[in-house]
């Protein structure tokens, strides 16, 4: 397996590294990209390695530590082994030290593509304007610890890789007008679906009041939101429930927190689901998949929504906007605009041909984004990375 390119047009075959500090679950939403990726490459012949957190047992047990110690930790390892793979596709935060080494000259490490699944400064400026509102919480020390553990080596990364990926088309021009990265050196990549999420709407015929929100329980997902929207539409549409899933804490724990008590009776919590096929399941056994999120990438859970034909109501904000569109196989309102969404929602809970018409709109536009062309994308990136490194140092 060569590096270089095939005819004009065609890829030749790569050994290519994939690397998150992440665990090696496929139940996270990393994961799951990671391993869809890399089965994807491989039944196109392409060699994938991927290295985990559990491939750095040392560093698992440093804690908050490891924030500041994987990147350098990494880049030494790239220097023992780098030479085997063509390029390396790594994560955002963990990618400085190995593409500062690069950037100095260095050939010992792999040309490097810098993954942002979710620009992390973008991200953290979303954060603040949102505290503002009320409608999230950034404290002074989490400014702080951002600013000195993870921002500066995420923005680096990606100033410094040999290409960059990002998930929306307004991460692209963050990362292009705002880090001033070259235009010629950033791909927007849009993440798929399955034919068994495909396969999982094809019989969905009735619609209902069932509510449905996946996500970590956590602000930038629309924590501080999603309980005002909630009691808006409980309010007023009798019958209605609410799932909240993959949140990682208990009923009890939403109760303390934000979801109103006397609104618990209707909502059920699945705190994990790790099966592919019961989260298709509770797709198709729901009515409404509600995104209020603050920031975005291109999130699994809105494809995996609208390959099943769920209806999706969503904040207008990062790759959800370059995948929904308004009317068509979707509704978007603005970030957090409770009473919009909740006029949004009540209005395809209660009209069923509504829901039929964007839930049918939604799985035809899945049905467009599978894994096999978000693959070609990458493998395009990595190709444009590999003939960056190959340029003159000074005409880069």
């Amino acid at each position: 397996m060569l590096p270089g390119r095939g005819p004009p047009g065609e890829l030749l075959l790569m050994r290519i590294l994939f690397v998150s500090f992440i665990g090696t679950s496929s139940a996270t939403g990393m994961g799951k990209w990671t391993y869809r990726l890399a089965d994807c490459l491989r039944s196109q012949g392409h060699e994938v390695t991927l290295w985990f957190s559990e491939d750095f047992p040392l560093l698992r047990r440093s804690g908050r530590l490891s924030v500041i110690l994987f990147p350098l930790c990494l880049a030494m390892r790239l220097a023992r082994e780098g030479k085997q793979f063509a390029v390396a596709v790594v994560h955002e935060p963990s990618a400085f030290w190995t593409a500062a080494t690069r950037a100095v000259g260095s050939t010992r490490v792999p040309p490097i593509v810098c993954m942002c699944h979710n620009v992390e400064s973008r991200n953290f400026a979303d954060l603040r304007a949102a505290t503002g509102r009320g409608l999230a919480h950034v404290g002074f020390s989490s400014r702080i610890k951002g600013a000195l553990a993870r921002r500066w080596q995420s923005d680096g990364a990606i100033r410094l890789a040999d290409h960059v990926i990002c998930l929306s088309e307004e991460d692209r021009l963050y990362v292009e007008k705002v880090l001033g990265v070259a235009a010629s050196r950033v791909t927007v990549m849009i993440n798929g679906v399955t034919n068994d999420d495909l396969a999982a709407g094809r019989d969905r015929r009735h619609f209902g009041k069932r509510l449905l929100f996946v996500g970590g329980w956590i602000e930038v997902k629309g924590r501080f939101v999603l309980p005002g929207i909630w009691r808006e539409v409980r309010e007023s549409v009798p019958g209605a429930s609410l799932t909240v899933v993959g949140v990682g804490v208990g009923k009890s724990a939403l109760a303390i927190s934000e979801i109103d008590p006397q609104g618990l009776g209707s909502v059920n919590v699945i705190e994990h689901i790790r099966e592919d096929d019961g989260m298709r399941r509770l797709m198709t056994s729901h009515d409404v998949l509600v995104m209020p999120s603050l920031s975005e990438g291109s999130p699994l859970a809105l494809l995996e929504a609208m390959a099943s034909g769920l209806p999706v109501v969503a904040s207008r904000v990062g790759g959800i906007v370059d995948i929904v569109t308004q009317e068509e196989n979707g509704l978007l309102f603005d970030v957090g605009d409770i009473a919009g969404a909740a006029k949004l929602i009540r209005r395809v809970l209660e009209n069923p041909n509504i829901a039929k018409r964007l839930g049918d709109g939604a799985r035809r536009r899945a049905a467009d984004l599978t894994w096999e062309k978000t693959a070609e994308t990458l493998l395009r990136a990595c190709e444009r990375a590999i003939d960056h490194a190959r340029l003159p140092r000074d005409s880069r």
